[in-house]
């Protein structure tokens, strides 16, 4: 058997089931400290910033990674930095995170002699990630193509923002209209089905209003009961203004976000024995909502 490893692969760490455990869970009592921080509102602009750009990993992952890194920008696995044209440099220490993986428990023969199928879980292991700073380009790879520079811009909206926004609405059943909104920058009504965004607003600030807007719809906030926003606005305007944050930076708008003004208060005044929890739960409909809308506006 030839056991010569192609050159630029990695093997992977091996380590026993017993410290794998034990790996797992010292990450989860470190993420759920790490959630607790969240109530600071710089800890949760970091998480947000971070979102933007650290790729398509879950909020856990996002805050295991800005633990153990909070520089990195844009991260990805080893194979993955190779496959974009990028080595990970010798001696670099991975950034673990944890992965996971859907299991199948080995079902009971039936009286046919045929295995019953049985019902698939989930368990988590550590594995290793690295940000670009880690890495070198692979002669011939100058720069990886699929890493957009980040320009933040101010003023003018990114092109095409407002038009995808728009349409994103348009998609959702709501039609988007500029005009007056007396205190407000911009209002929902449930009932006639209207998004309107200050006619007087510059067209970033304008494309931002129609952003946060979106949010409320994609979080399924207008459709939420009659009080309900009353009793949970805190948290509502929390998840809609980091939603629009996210979208908004991941187009080049560079945003000022209110949501971190509203974490401190709303979680620690919810009702719950379990504020981590509420805040985890927050999060993730941040990360999830953010990715889908930003999906549904690239294809669009």
């Amino acid at each position: 058997m030839n056991s010569t490893r192609t050159r630029g692969t990695r093997r992977a760490r091996r380590t026993s089931p017993e410290a794998s455990r034990a790996e797992v869970a010292d990450l989860k009592a470190k993420l759920d400290e790490q959630v607790k921080n969240l109530t600071d509102s710089e800890e949760w602009r970091a998480m947000l910033r971070a979102a933007v750009g650290i790729g398509r990993y879950s909020f856990r992952n996002i805050l295991l990674i800005l633990l153990q890194r909070p520089d990195a920008t844009h991260v990805a696995g080893y194979g993955d930095w190779q496959k974009r044209g990028r080595q990970v440099r010798k001696g670099e220490r991975g950034i673990r995170i944890l992965a996971p993986m859907t299991l199948r428990r080995r079902g009971q023969d039936s009286e046919e002699g045929e295995q019953d199928d049985s019902q698939p879980f989930v368990i988590f292991r550590p594995v290793s990630v690295f940000d670009i700073s880690q890495t070198d380009p692979l002669p011939g790879h100058p720069d990886p193509a699929d890493i957009p520079a980040y320009a933040p811009l101010s003023g003018a909206a990114p092109e095409g923002l407002w038009e995808a926004l728009e349409a994103y609405v348009t998609a959702c059943g709501y039609t988007v209209e500029r005009g007056d909104c007396g205190s407000a920058e911009g209002w929902t009504d449930p009932e006639t089905r209207t998004v309107r965004v200050g006619g007087t607003a510059q067209d970033a600030a304008a494309a931002q209003v129609l952003a946060h807007e979106a949010a409320h719809i994609a979080c399924g906030h207008i459709d939420a009961a009659p009080g309900e926003y009353r009793r949970h606005r805190g948290r509502m305007e929390t998840e809609a203004e980091s939603v629009a944050y996210i979208v908004a930076a991941a187009y080049g708008l560079e945003t000022s976000t209110q949501s971190a003004r509203y974490v401190a208060g709303w979680a620690s005044r919810a009702n719950t024995d379990n504020p981590v929890a509420v805040l985890q739960e927050t999060g993730e409909r941040v990360i999830t909502t953010a990715r889908a809308m930003l999906d549904a506006l690239a294809g669009q």
